[in-house]
Formats: structure tokens, C-alpha cells, sequence
């Protein structure tokens, strides 16, 4: 059998994360491939490691596929990574992302897609600089002086660890309208752990409802070397999937 399709096999505390890298770096579509990415809590030497039957499941899934999705196969579940999350080794998936589950081996599909990600292009020569210097994680617990470092070192793109209700603390707001008045500079806020509600509380801050303080702390850099403006960085962040 030749498969044109691609299976991934990584270490599953960092699955959630890739897959949100690749869905929104690569458009499938263009070359109308599915890819699975899969893991395994046991090493394959382990008794019971359930690796090899992982790998051949993503491969039938990845085969029989006709999405053009970037899917993860992990504890028997086929799934999206919009909203899911893996936690004290289980995986959860996200508000209608669960597509399907693996019985011997293959896979029994559920539901279609419901959405599709958005993808832009970067300039890879820009990303290690703006990996390097121009993003930055703010906490609730962060000082006017985190601020003012952060201007003085250029920080263009800021995410704002918040409670799900948009809360900042007042005491931050001088520091945050600091940053915010430098030019091209982009702030979200994500909420802590996983509920991914967001209220928009804050003028000129994108609510990022659909990400980890992970996820976009990882794709900012990206971002800033993308060919998209301010205002098309703000609404990716805002809405990064589109309806099907």
C-alpha cells in the first residue's frame, strides 16, 4: 500500500501545541493530504506500550481521511485540537472536535468537521528574532516594571494571563496602556487553564477565546513575521477557525 499521507509520533504532553502550529501553517487544502498526529504514555519498550497500535491507527485514519484535517489519534479518541486539551494523561477534546474513536485499529467516524483553521505564511528568516525579543507573557501577577522592560526591549505582540471573566488588575492598567501606546504592538488575553471562555473587558485587547496561554505564546512569534497586518494578526487571534 503507498500513502501519500503523513503520520507524526511525538511525546503527548506537546500534542495539542504542534497540531496547533501545523493547522494554521500549512494549507492542506493545496495539497489535499490529511496528516495524523499520535502518541503514546508508555515508551515502546514498555510492556503493553500501546505506540505501535497507535501509529497504525493514525495511518488507516490519516488514509481513509477526506477532510483535510490535521487530526490527533490519542487514548482511542480521533479528534480535532480546537479547545482540547490533554490533562493528568487523558485527552480532552474541545467543543466539536471529537470526530470519532478507533475500534480495531481503524477508525468509526461520528461527525464530519464542523470548522476549518485559518493559515498564513511567514517569513522564516524574521521568526528568530521575533522568537528572541518582541513577545512576552504577562501574568496577573506581573509589575509596572515588566512593562516598562518590555517597551524598552520592543515587545510587539503581549498575552495577558486573566481570569475567564477579562479581570486585568487595575494597578496594571498604566503599565498595559504603556505598552499599548507603542506602534504595532498586539495584545491578547487568554484565561488560565482550560475553559476557554473570554470576556473582551479591556479596549484595544483581542479576547482569545480559543487558546492556551501555551499555544499563542507559540504562535506569536510567527504571527509578527507573518505578511498580515496589525489588524489581520487581531482578528486571526479573535477568530481563528472558520465556520464550514
Amino acid at each position: 500500500m503507498f500513502c501519500q499521507d503523513h503520520v507524526l509520533v511525538l511525546g503527548s504532553s506537546k500534542l495539542t501545541l504542534v497540531v496547533r502550529f501545523l493547522e494554521h501553517t500549512i494549507a492542506l487544502d493545496d495539497f489535499n493530504k490529511s496528516v495524523c498526529l499520535t502518541a503514546a504514555l508508555k515508551p515502546l519498550s514498555a510492556h503493553g506500550a500501546e505506540g505501535p497500535g497507535s501509529i497504525l491507527s493514525a495511518t488507516r485514519v490519516s488514509v481513509a481521511s477526506q477532510d483535510n484535517q490535521i487530526l490527533i489519534i490519542f487514548n482511542d479518541l480521533i479528534t480535532l485540537a480546537r479547545r482540547s486539551y490533554k490533562q493528568n494523561n487523558v485527552l480532552f477534546s474541545g467543543d466539536r472536535s471529537l470526530l470519532g474513536r478507533i475500534v480495531d485499529f481503524g477508525p468509526e467516524m461520528i461527525h464530519r468537521p464542523s470548522n476549518s483553521p485559518k493559515t498564513f505564511q511567514f517569513d522564516e528568516d524574521q521568526v528568530y528574532n521575533k522568537t528572541k525579543t518582541k513577545s512576552k507573557y504577562f501574568p496577573s501577577t506581573s509589575e509596572q516594571s515588566d512593562f516598562d522592560i518590555a517597551v524598552k526591549d520592543g515587545v510587539k505582540g503581549a498575552v495577558l494571563g486573566v481570569f475567564e471573566d477579562g479581570y486585568w488588575p487595575g494597578p496594571l492598567m498604566k503599565g498595559l496602556g504603556t505598552l499599548m501606546n507603542e506602534p504595532d504592538v498586539i495584545v491578547a488575553t487568554v484565561s488560565y487553564g482550560f475553559s476557554y471562555n473570554m470576556r473582551h473587558r479591556i479596549d484595544g485587547v483581542v479576547p482569545a477565546g480559543d487558546w492556551t496561554d501555551r499555544d499563542l505564546m507559540m504562535l506569536m512569534p510567527f504571527l509578527l513575521a507573518s505578511n498580515m497586518s496589525r489588524e489581520e494578526i487581531s482578528d486571526f487571534i479573535a477568530t481563528p477557525y472558520n465556520e464550514i
